[in-house]
Parts: structure tokens; C-alpha cells; sequence
């Protein structure tokens, strides 16, 4: 096990190495509430009553969220959730552009890059196929302790995509995606899906599946990216109908780890500092 775990890791060790250093530098995202005085409405600031009797309106304090000074601790963890494509299409055609490999190269990317800042990251894993749009993989605070642990995660992957039926959840899977990452308070909040569907062999349409990474996120601000590993029609559209530099093609599966560890570096950076 330790050896096959260990060929999956070497095709993707330069990008952990990477994105290990991008996560030891990321700066806290999260907003804190302190109190905002010299305000019109709000409480009474006891400090200017004197002001308050000589005709000063703007004697009362509010609590406000503000951004926190250039590197303070970080307040929460950020949230992220990976929806990894485990479906029969990965399997059967891992043999002509090696996709499902490419996706446990993910995973293991995931895994290995976020294990000792889980202060700071909670992430989860979960699969979506012809037969269930989240199937559990990591669950949130719950990362593989080890090797061994992360190895079946991987198992996992290629078992699901081996033994499925026919057929995509992908828009069912955005949508889970995007509700689970939200279901609990956190410094920032990220979704990436990653999917190979012919959307409108399906039924499927671009808009569809768009407005599942963006809506229900219950007025939280998700910074959700589609990873098409298809390059049809349908894709270049639902990569136009999301925020630029949110949705990606990605035609050749070899460039996966690479690609997501570009985006997820640049996410991560930019979002919300």
C-alpha cells in the first residue's frame, strides 16, 4: 500500500510543495466585530454624554464587522469542499487519457497539502456519480491522519468509479456542495467541482448548473469553481455564466493537479483580503 500510495504522490509532490508554502502565508479573511463609536444610531456611548447635551447627534456606538489588521490571527477555520467526479465515464476512460488517476492525484493533492493546518483549514472530500451526488470521502475535521489513511480515500475514488451505473449528478452535487460548506460559521468559504459530464447528454443545462454554485449559499459570499474536464459546447458556456476566472476547462486530465493548484493558490490569495 505504502508503495502505491507513494507512486500517486510522486506525480503530484512539486504542487504540494507549492501550495503547502502558499497556505503557510495566507493572511486571516475573516471579519471581527468591534464596536464602531460616533454614530447617529446604535447604543448610547456613556464616553459622550457630555458631547450629547451640547446638541452632538453622533453620540451612540454600533457593533460593525470590520477587517482585521494585516496579519492577525486567523479567527476560524475557512471551509472547503471538493465534489470529485467518481463516475463509470472516469473509469472507462481512464485507460485513453488517464482522468481517474488524474483525480486521485487531486485528492492526494488536497490531502497532502492541508494535513497540519487543519487550525486553519477544514476541508471535505466527497464524490458524485450515477449514483449519489455526495458520497463521502473526508468529511469536514475529519482528515486522514496518515498515509495508510489517505491511501484509502484513494481506494475509495476508484471503487466508486468502478463499480457505478451510468450516469452524471453533477448539478446535485454543486448544489450539496455549496449548502454543506456553509452549514457552519467560518473565516471564508470555497467549492471546487470537478466534473467530466456531457451536460446535455443529461439534461443539463449550463444556466442550471450555474446558478447551483452560486445560489444557495444562504447570503454567504462561496467562492465556488467548475472544473470541466471536457472541452464541448456546454462547458464554454457555464464557464462564461460564472465569475470570471471561476470556471475552467481543462481538455487534457494530465493538466489537473497542476491547473487546480494554480486556481486554488490564486483563490485562496485573493479572496476577500
Amino acid at each position: 500500500e505504502s508503495q502505491l500510495y507513494a507512486r500517486v504522490l510522486e506525480g503530484v509532490a512539486a504542487e504540494v510543495a507549492r501550495l503547502r508554502n502558499i497556505l503557510h502565508g495566507v493572511q486571516a479573511a475573516a471579519s471581527e466585530r468591534s464596536w464602531a463609536r460616533q454614530q447617529i444610531i446604535g447604543d448610547l456611548d456613556d464616553s459622550r454624554l457630555v458631547e450629547g447635551l451640547a446638541g452632538e447627534k453622533a453620540i451612540f456606538m454600533r457593533r460593525l464587522d470590520q477587517p482585521p489588521p494585516e496579519g492577525a490571527p486567523q479567527q476560524k477555520p475557512k471551509r472547503l469542499h471538493f465534489a470529485l467526479d467518481c463516475s463509470a465515464s472516469m473509469y472507462r476512460f481512464n485507460g485513453h487519457d488517464q482522468r481517474l488517476h488524474r483525480i486521485t492525484q487531486l485528492a492526494v493533492l488536497v490531502m497532502e497539502s492541508f494535513a497540519g493546518f487543519e487550525h486553519k483549514y477544514n476541508f471535505c472530500l466527497t464524490g458524485h456519480n450515477g449514483d449519489s451526488a455526495s458520497i463521502p470521502l473526508v468529511d469536514y475535521g475529519r482528515p486522514p491522519a496518515n498515509r495508510k489513511e489517505r491511501y484509502k480515500v484513494v481506494q475509495a475514488v476508484i471503487a466508486h468509479a468502478q463499480f457505478c451505473i451510468t450516469g452524471d449528478k453533477s448539478l446535485q452535487a454543486a448544489s450539496a456542495a455549496v449548502k454543506a460548506v456553509v452549514s457552519e460559521d467560518a473565516d471564508d468559504y470555497f467549492v471546487f467541482l470537478v466534473s467530466d459530464a456531457n451536460l446535455a447528454q443529461y439534461g443539463v443545462t449550463p444556466l442550471a448548473l450555474a446558478r447551483a454554485l452560486e445560489n444557495g449559499a444562504e447570503n454567504r459570499q462561496v467562492h465556488c469553481h467548475a472544473l470541466m474536464l471536457c472541452d464541448d459546447e456546454d462547458a464554454r458556456e457555464l464557464c462564461t455564466m460564472l465569475p470570471t476566472g471561476h470556471g475552467h476547462i481543462i481538455s487534457d486530465p494530465v493538466q489537473l493537479p497542476q491547473t487546480f493548484q494554480r486556481i486554488f493558490s490564486s483563490s485562496i490569495m485573493n479572496a476577500r483580503m
